[in-house]
């Protein structure tokens, strides 16, 4: 195939050194198992076949398996290419899991671009592990880059000054971090997709002066909305293949939206609709550092009950009656959570997100 060679950590390998490379690894019985994926998945897309299968992240219901062409993979990364202006020799991290389509598609970017694949340990500190020397371009989730602001030492900190250019994508970005990023060196941008368009197809700026709260698509990504509300995408990746996704967005333009929630997260109670992050959001201020979702579980009354779910301890009495005064005075009555209930720790998919519904079902449903 065309994109056969690849550099890694500033080595060139030609398509049989790399066969090469990766089998020696994979049959080295102390190759780590988040190594294994990479050379894995090189040696995927070195095989003759036209396509290649991907795993989804499981985040809205049970992981599955999709099989896509190469050459989609191949328009992702030059769609992403162009937008960030990345040449041939420049740096990428990467410090996702190779098991799904955001570490794929850094490898497959590698591959296509020419650039230089700087590959790390998948962790919830990833610079801790990061060799000396700029990285023109990474990509990390949510939780990564909180941890490195708000929980890693000033040395790692420091590092990242090293990043020009990362994309955050695979969850939420909360307030906090939000508001942290503004004043960090790397140009950050939260990412829209999905495993179905082959990693993002829409990017928003968080710091910087083109900082938005709207996404703008990729060139040649097109947008509309169906009767719900949500999202319609065709995108060059996807062969132009109409994807209906179930993300309530505010269309701004033809190439731009907010993105609103999850459809298949509205809660209706006592007939009132309610979006939970919408509510999650407003709520920012008053929970602090605590993950957390809005959900809710049956109720005779009002057929749906809107709770709040905080991970960790439970909170003082003291405590959780000063949060309702909180949340009284910040959310109309519809949206108020008629119980806070705690769990230890959240089920999560391979990739970091919220198991929302599985929690509720685990936790929950059974004990209300």
């Amino acid at each position: 195939m065309k994109y056969d060679s690849l550099t890694i950590n500033g080595q060139r390998f030609g398509r049989l050194e790399l066969l090469k490379y990766c089998s020696k690894k994979l049959s080295h019985e102390l190759t780590p198992a988040w190594e294994r994926s990479i050379y894995s998945f090189i040696q995927s897309w070195l095989d003759d076949s036209e396509t290649i299968t991907l795993q989804t992240s499981g985040s809205t219901g049970k992981p599955k398996t999709i099989t896509v062409f190469k050459k989609q993979m191949v328009r992702s990364a030059v769609m992403t290419g162009r937008y960030f202006q990345l040449r041939p020799g420049q740096r990428a991290l990467l410090c996702l899991p190779a098991d799904y389509v955001a570490g794929k598609m850094m490898i497959v970017r590698a591959f296509v671009l020419g650039l230089d694949l700087v590959p790390v340990k998948p962790s919830s500190n990833p610079l801790s592990d990061m060799p000396k020397g700029t990285i023109d371009f990474a990509a990390m989730i949510p939780l990564q880059l909180y941890t490195i602001l708000f929980e890693a030492d000033q040395c790692t900190r420091n590092r990242l000054d090293q990043i020009s250019t990362l994309i955050i994508g695979g969850g939420e970005i909360n307030g906090k971090l939000a508001a942290a990023v503004k004043s960090i060196k790397p140009r950050v941008y939260a990412t829209f997709g999905m495993t179905e368009t082959l990693s993002h197809i829409a990017l928003r700026p968080l710091n910087g002066a083109g900082a938005s709260s709207a996404y703008h698509v990729l060139e040649g990504v097109r947008i509309t909305q169906d009767q719900r509300g949500c999202l319609v995408v065709r995108a060059p990746q996807s062969g132009g293949k109409e994807l209906v996704t179930n993300d309530m967005v505010n269309i701004i333009s033809d190439d731009s939206f907010e993105w609103l929630g999850r459809v298949d997260h509205v809660i209706v109670t006592g007939g009132i609709k309610v979006i939970p992050e919408q509510v999650e959001r407003k709520l920012e201020p008053v929970i602090g550092d605590r993950r957390y979702f809005i959900g809710s579980v049956p109720d005779d009354r009002l057929g749906n009950k809107v709770v709040l779910i905080v991970e960790g301890r439970s909170w003082t009495p003291e405590k959780i009656n000063q949060i309702n005064s909180e949340i009284k005075s910040i959310l109309e009555p519809g949206e108020r959570p008629k119980n806070i209930c705690f769990v230890e720790k959240f089920p999560e998919t391979g990739s970091g997100k919220i198991r929302r519904k599985d929690t509720i079902r685990k936790y929950l449903l059974y004990q209300e």
